[in-house]
């Protein structure tokens, strides 16, 4: 994601246009995803508060492999069982 501008020339990583961005993560041990759902809650609501207009009705939703994967296929699933 990090050198998306230096590949295709758009940085859209630091636009406020683009949507639907996917992220795969590992989740520590002992850590519920009611925790993780409330911290990305949080996240929203400061990058909003940051960009109001840009940002009205930002959600940041956690989804589980199975979910996602079967969205962007093997690569999701295969992360989540190593």
């Amino acid at each position: 994601m990090a050198n998306e501008a230096s590949l295709d020339g758009v940085d859209w990583l630091e636009s406020r246009s683009h949507r639907n961005v996917f992220s795969i993560v590992r989740i520590r041990d002992g850590v519920t995803m009611l925790q993780v759902q409330a911290e990305l809650n949080t996240i929203a609501a400061r990058i909003a508060g940051q960009y109001p207009k840009e940002e009205e009705g930002l959600a940041l939703k956690l989804a589980r492999p199975g979910l996602i994967g079967d969205f962007m296929g093997g690569p999701a699933r295969d992360f989540w069982l190593r």
